[in-house]
C-alpha cells in the first residue's frame, strides 16, 4: 500500500512540477518524506514483523492477549446476541459474519477469529441510538471459533461459532 501511495505521489508531484505549480523546495521535501516512508516499509518487511497498528488489541497475537486488551476475559455468553457465520467457509479470504443484539445500550462490537495470527478482526464503536447490527467479511487463516463481543456499559457479552475453513485466507 505504501508503494502505491509513493507512486501516485511521485506522478502527481511530477505533473505539478512540470507545470510550475510546485516549487523545487516542496518537491525535495516530498521526495525525502517518500524515501523515508519507503525505507521504513522495507525495514519492516526485512524483519518479517507485521506492521503495528498502535492498538494493543489489534496487535495481540493470541486469543488470551486479545481478550485481555479488550477487557473481555470474563465475557459472558448471552442468548441476546446472534452471531451469523457459515458452518463451512470455502474461501477464508471472505467469510461473511454478522452480529445482531437485542441488548440495550450496546456501545461496541468486536469480531475475533480465534486461530488468526492476529485474532481481532474488527471493532465498531456505536452510539446508543444505533441499531444493534453489524456485518462484515473477515479473513480466516484456518478453522476455528469466530467470537462476537458486545460491550454494554462496563460489561462484555459474547457469542461463538465454529467455522470450518477449507482454503485459508491469511
Amino acid at each position: 500500500m505504501q508503494r502505491r501511495n509513493f507512486v501516485k505521489g511521485t506522478i502527481a508531484a511530477s505533473v505539478a512540477a512540470s507545470t510550475g505549480l510546485l516549487s523545487s523546495q516542496l518537491w525535495a521535501a516530498d521526495e525525502a518524506k517518500a524515501a523515508k516512508a519507503d525505507g521504513a516499509a522495507a525495514d519492516a518487511k526485512a524483519t518479517d514483523a507485521p506492521e503495528s497498528t498502535g492498538s494493543p488489541a489489534f496487535d495481540a497475537e493470541n486469543l488470551a492477549d486479545t481478550l485481555k486488551a479488550l477487557g473481555a476475559e470474563a465475557a459472558e455468553v448471552s442468548d441476546k446476541i446472534t452471531l451469523v457465520a457459515p458452518d463451512v467457509a470455502e474461501n477464508g479470504a471472505v467469510v461473511p459474519v454478522s452480529i445482531e443484539t437485542t441488548l440495550e445500550g450496546a456501545t461496541q462490537f468486536a469480531f475475533i477469529a480465534e486461530n488468526n495470527a492476529r485474532p481481532l478482526t474488527a471493532t465498531f464503536d456505536l452510539s446508543p441510538e444505533m441499531a444493534g447490527f453489524v456485518g462484515i467479511r473477515m479473513r480466516m487463516g484456518k478453522t476455528g471459533k469466530v467470537i462476537a463481543l458486545v460491550t454494554v456499559g462496563d460489561k462484555t457479552y459474547k457469542a461463538e461459532k465454529n467455522v470450518k475453513v477449507t482454503a485459508g485466507g491469511c
